[in-house]
């Protein structure tokens, strides 16, 4: 779900469409089509989705929700785009359209269920069942797709979540093993931003992808984030860590969250940042022909996660409890699949 528009094409993108003074450079997969509105450019599968829509020399980029993929403008903002990267990000939740010769960059409220709260948290046993319904409605949702569905083999906690979501749903998939055969992802420029195609099979046909990886900070295993949610009720995440032991996060933790932890500078309202940066935390959409599905970029499950009770909260982040514990409801046997370290390696 790449695109640029721009004057000029772009070079790291296949495919372009003149629209008046405006070309469309895209990746493959976009369906195009004209209505009273004007011409549409439309691409998505679930919480994942773009439109852009052309009336004249106007123009405005839509999605359902909040946006899932970073934007960037030109210094002239007569370029924007979701693969060139440029100095001028445009931050969620902002709205961008081009009108009257300029490009217009406007605030979106939030939905008012992501706004910073009081201390109200849900039972662990009632996030777990409201966390299933949601996973499971969601792999319904599936049901209708006619092209084919791959979750990867892989050990990590998120993925084998995602597959007990497919499992108990019903839902048919092949279930591959990460390999030499990922997606090309040269033309994109080799930014951070785009990290995660590394870890997305190259199937070379129209299908689609369940992913466990973006997201999972939504499900309170981001070190950072949990930190951000746990300030609430003064509790030092580290220190928990250092109770714990040897778990499932803490390779992950010592390695990567440890020392950054300790330099942090909490804000004075840490959970308005910490939704701030979730809504920013962008690792994987549409490739071409490869959708992608991923359960837990969703709004009503991020809100539930913002429920939890700081116990569950640090379980989850070091053990990834809650998790395990949903796969257990699920597909039990996923279990059996999710290494006992996050990522193979041993604590420090």
């Amino acid at each position: 779900m790449f695109f640029t528009i721009s004057k000029t094409p772009s070079s790291l993108l296949k495919e372009s469409h003149t629209v008046g003074k405006w070309i469309v450079s895209t990746d493959k997969g976009w369906q195009t089509f004209r209505s009273s509105a004007g011409k549409h450019f439309r691409k998505g599968l679930g919480n994942i989705d773009c439109e852009i829509i052309f009336t004249d020399d106007d123009w405005q980029i839509i999605t359902s929700g909040i946006r899932r993929f970073p934007l960037w403008r030109s210094t002239d903002g007569d370029t924007v785009s979701n693969i060139q990267v440029t100095d001028h990000i445009i931050h969620n939740p902002h709205t961008v359209s081009h009108r009257n010769n300029q490009l217009h960059i406007g605030f979106r409220e939030p939905p008012s269920s992501l706004l910073p709260r009081s201390h109200i948290t849900i039972s662990r046993q009632d996030l777990e069942e409201q966390l299933c319904d949601n996973l499971v409605k969601q792999a319904e949702t599936l049901v209708k797709q006619s092209i084919p569905i791959i979750a990867p083999n892989s050990r990590g906690v998120d993925s084998a979540l995602v597959r007990a979501a497919l499992d108990y749903s019903g839902i048919e998939y092949s279930s591959d093993k990460i390999s030499n055969a990922l997606i090309e992802k040269e033309h994109l420029a080799n930014h951070y931003c785009f990290w995660g195609y590394g870890q997305m099979l190259d199937e070379g046909r129209p299908h689609i992808q369940a992913t466990g990886y973006f997201g999972d900070a939504y499900m309170s295993r981001n070190p950072t984030y949990v930190s951000l949610y746990l300030k609430k009720w003064n509790i030092n995440l580290t220190e928990q860590f250092d109770k714990a032991g040897s778990t499932y996060m803490r390779n992950t933790f010592d390695r990567q969250y440890r020392a950054n932890l300790e330099q942090f500078e909490y804000p004075a309202n840490p959970d308005a940042t910490l939704i701030d940066m979730l809504i920013n935390d962008f690792q994987v959409w549409h490739i071409d022909e490869c959708l992608t599905w991923t359960p837990f970029v969703d709004l009503d499950l991020m809100t539930l996660c913002l429920s939890m009770d700081p116990d569950t909260a640090i379980d989850q982040c070091v053990n990834a409890g809650l998790s395990k514990s949903l796969i257990k409801r699920l597909s039990p046997a996923r279990l059996e699949e999710v290494q006992q370290n996050h990522n193979g390696s041993l604590p420090v």
